[in-house]
């Protein structure tokens, strides 16, 4: 059966560094034959003897397959031991490790700049690296070349991955976050969850696609659509959503051409730059605010501190609203933590199946 292991599979994924616990080992040519001496010594007593044995000897990371692959390069790793005496004690890939020092140090600068919230790359990490050898007066004989291979050796060694850096947390300072969560809790105490109402704003590009697709040639693109629409989108802490409200330039753009935007639906205001007023918060507060009165509910509405959010708390009967600190809103704004991305990915998604309507027709720039 496919799905059964042997005893010496068993007992190389119960003993592998993931399972033990053990920061993974890399041998030395030399400590290779010595473990390949002691699977010959104590092979006819089975694995599990061989492997107690090496674990006794010091080498807490092996597991079979690897042990099984030095027996079989065994005779290999004598002729390169013979071939470089004077390297016999260097590990087999020490070509990756051949300023240990440098790296070290490299190491450390790399920890330093993620405490400092440095958003560092591998160009940056090479410039680096070379740097700190020519600081430490290494000789250019021995120099070694930061090369993308290198640093690809370097990432692996030091558990380095690409990440995206998603909204503006890194520029948050950390030690204010507790204390504002504990005061925000405070107030959200006051509320039930389906009267709690987070909202943001979030700058929203219509008919933009990017520059980036698939093809078998270069081609040519279309003039950029830059015709950009603000977005306020809200949900309450039970998960319902507020309508969302958009604010163009036009009183009534050209694709309502039998009506405004509130003929079809749409919670909308405009002005000529598209962006949030303080006016138009204002408005948006008084719609809230109305519809709590007529359902006899008290609603806390929390938002930043934009200067566009300025508003007079004795004009909302039924309507607090409640700021978040300045520049925590990335860490503690659920908004940054997903929804708007979602928003944005599901209108994505149905821009394409419009476009793919609308080339079907014949329109020359689908995505208008």
């Amino acid at each position: 059966m496919r799905y059964l292991c042997s005893a010496d599979a068993v007992m190389a994924m119960s003993q592998s560094p993931a399972a033990s616990g053990h920061t993974q080992q890399r041998l030395t040519l030399k400590q290779q034959l010595k473990v390949v001496d002691i699977y010959r010594r104590y092979q006819p007593f089975g694995s599990t003897e061989v492997l107690s044995r090496i674990r006794k000897a010091g080498f807490a990371t092996l597991c079979m397959q690897t042990i099984r692959r030095y027996v079989r390069e065994e005779s290999a790793i004598r002729q390169h031991l013979n071939e470089h005496i004077d390297h016999s004690n260097c590990s087999t890939r020490r070509s990756s490790v051949s300023l240990p020092q440098v790296e070290r140090l490299l190491w450390a600068w790399v920890e330093d700049s993620e405490r400092r919230r440095l958003q560092i790359n591998g160009e940056l990490i090479k410039s680096k690296g070379r740097r700190i050898a020519i600081e430490m007066g290494v000789a250019p004989h021995d120099m070694i070349e930061f090369s993308d291979g290198w640093l690809t050796r370097f990432k692996r060694r030091y558990g380095l991955k690409e990440y995206v850096f998603h909204g503006e947390a890194a520029s948050a300072p950390i030690e204010l976050i507790e204390p504002a969560l504990k005061a925000l809790h405070n107030i959200l105490s006051h509320f039930k969850l389906e009267d709690i109402i987070n909202v943001d704003e979030t700058a929203h590009y219509s008919c933009q696609v990017g520059n980036r697709g698939l093809a078998s040639q270069p081609l040519s693109g279309f003039k950029v659509d830059k015709t950009q629409l603000t977005i306020l989108l809200g949900t309450t802490a039970a998960g319902g959503k507020l309508k969302p409200f958009i604010i163009g330039h036009a009183a009534r753009p050209c694709p309502f051409t039998h009506g405004t935007p509130a003929d079809y639906g749409f919670w909308y205001e405009h002005n000529k730059t598209a962006w949030m007023t303080a006016k138009i918060f204002r408005r948006v507060l008084y719609v809230i605010n109305d519809g709590a009165r007529r359902e006899n509910c008290r609603l806390l509405l929390i938002c930043d501190n934009a200067s566009s959010h300025k508003h007079d708390p004795s004009a909302y009967s039924h309507l607090t609203v409640t700021y978040l600190p300045p520049n925590l809103t990335s860490h503690i704004q659920p908004m940054d933590a997903g929804i708007i991305k979602n928003f944005k990915g599901n209108y994505r998604k149905l821009l394409t199946e419009h476009a793919l309507n609308s080339n079907m027709q014949g329109t020359a720039n689908p995505y208008k």
